[in-house]
């Protein structure tokens, strides 16, 4: 029975395999509206600008510094397109310069100057010592030039990561010069240096690092003297999560690194790849999705496994009595006082009970009752049918027959045989109950998921309803093996049936 129940657990992985992909492609169907004058750099930071699950041609700091020198060349001077480009060549920075300082000789006069002039700029960001050659028509190609013979060499990865690294140890102004002069080059090898600190012994090179990040890149985003290690820890998450969205931006793809961005440089890839490792990211409000989903969802499980476990403790034996009055005035007066709150609904009992002041009384408390009534009714009807059929059968009045007491027929003998519908209803009543929860802790004031998902909807949070999805998966695949476990358990002939399905597998 065992390897049975481990080999049905193993369905979670394709289960949850499959929602993701049809979840993520449904979701990805409502548009995103992101408002203000940057909402391209926002659409890049969420993923919105690149393919859903497939990238054909995954772009990276070549095919970006190449476009951007095309379109600086063939725009008019002055346009609103010659300035986008030379902007794009100024935010790639260092990155972009092994790709379009080399070719300058294949270009024309004109189109060379045009180029060198727009990375004046960088020029100033990478605090070379000049005497206005950047910014002359007559002197910038020179410049650069001249700069790329003389510092050329150091533009290779194995050179950054050593700046980097003494950098991080030492902290010297010459060290910093040398990351300095690289500019965004050097910001992969910064991005894999930093760390997590466990204490304030760790902040300085941590310090330093981010210090040279937001240099480059002109992100606000550094930590203070003061800043402590949980401060710091929430400054790393944010720098990961940019440089999730914008790390192509700043290297080249080349060999296995371009075959995997066919995947990985997708929305549903980064959006695999933010879950993995980085503890799920970020929602749409900055915070972090995992340390909120779990806050929230010890809310709404007290409220809902209390509620469930009030729901069936009182429905199994009202069903059971229900059975056994069939008919009478006792059994007519149980189903009136389940179907009276089954009717009313989780939303007119929430309504109902804030009226009456019970929110501000025990709302958690108060909640797990009124979801337990507004549940009870389904499982005490299906109780009550299964059961019916049972009393009557020749075992069961052989028992009495026998001088078997009520209790003992109603226990022993039916409930046990009656008891499997109704379990395998506790196991999938997870959906409906989840949605009576939402509506109560509304009702009642409660940080539960109810509350945090409604907020999803409203800013269109895919993380967040990703995260559901995938939890509502588990919990099926889960509960679909809990049912089979209780089936063995409860009847000998249906774990006898199992196993004979297991050995027919194998």
């Amino acid at each position: 029975m065992l390897r049975y129940a481990l080999r049905r657990v193993l369905w979670v992985f394709p289960s949850v395999l499959g929602v993701s992909l049809i979840a993520f492609f449904v979701l990805s169907l409502v548009p995103v509206e992101i408002p203000g004058d940057d909402s391209g750099a926002m659409r890049h930071f969420r993923f919105l600008d690149r393919p859903l699950f497939f990238n054909l041609e995954p772009s990276d700091v070549r095919s970006r510094s190449l476009q951007a020198v095309e379109a600086l060349t063939n725009a008019p001077e002055g346009s609103a397109e010659a300035q986008l480009a030379q902007d794009e060549l100024v935010r790639l920075g260092g990155a972009a310069l092994p790709f379009v300082l080399p070719p300058f000789e294949d270009m024309t006069p004109a189109k060379r100057v045009r180029v060198a002039l727009a990375l004046a700029p960088i020029a100033e960001r990478m605090g070379i010592e000049h005497r206005g050659e950047p910014n002359d028509p007559e002197q910038a190609v020179t410049f650069w030039n001249r700069f790329w013979q003389s510092h050329g060499t150091e533009f290779h990865a194995p050179t950054a990561r050593s700046a980097v690294n003494r950098y991080a140890r030492y902290g010297t102004e010459a060290r910093a010069l040398e990351i300095t002069r690289l500019d965004t080059f050097a910001l992969p090898a910064v991005m894999d240096a930093i760390y997590v600190p466990q204490s304030a012994e760790e902040m300085p090179p941590l310090r330093r690092l981010l210090a040279m990040a937001s240099h480059v890149t002109g992100r606000k985003d550094r930590i203070g003297e003061s800043t402590t290690p949980a401060e710091a820890k929430s400054a790393v998450e944010r720098w990961r999560r940019w440089w999730l969205a914008f790390e192509t931006d700043y290297v080249p793809l080349t060999g296995a690194s371009r075959a995997a961005a066919f995947l990985l440089e997708t929305r549903y890839g980064k959006w695999v790849f933010e879950t993995v490792v980085l503890r799920l990211g970020k929602d749409a409000l900055g915070r972090p999705l995992l340390d909120e989903l779990v806050k929230r969802a010890r809310v709404t499980a007290v409220v809902l496994l209390a509620g469930l476990a009030l729901a069936y403790f009182l429905a199994v034996p009202l069903g059971i009595a229900s059975a056994y009055r069939r008919g009478l005035l006792l059994d007519r007066g149980i189903a009136a006082s389940v179907l009276v709150p089954y009717l009313l609904s989780p939303v007119l009992l929430g309504l109902l009970a804030f009226h009456l002041g019970l929110a501000s009384v025990g709302p958690g408390l108060w909640a797990s009752v009124l979801l337990a009534a507004a549940l009870s009714a389904e499982p005490m009807r299906q109780q009550r049918t299964e059961l019916m059929p049972v009393l009557v059968q020749e075992y069961i009045q052989a028992a009495i027959a026998r001088g078997a007491g009520p209790l003992r027929v109603l226990v022993m003998h039916g409930l046990r045989n009656a008891a499997i519908p109704v379990i395998t209803r506790a196991t999938m009543e997870l959906p409906v109950a989840l949605t009576a929860c939402f509506v109560l802790e509304q009702a009642f004031g409660l940080a539960g998921i109810g509350e945090a998902t409604l907020q999803a909807i409203q800013h269109r949070d895919t993380g967040w309803l990703m995260t559901l999805s995938l939890c509502g998966t588990v919990w099926a695949v889960v509960a679909m093996v809990l049912t089979d476990v209780t089936y063995g358990l409860l009847d000998p002939r249906m774990r006898h049936t199992l196993m004979l399905l297991r050995r027919r597998r194998e």
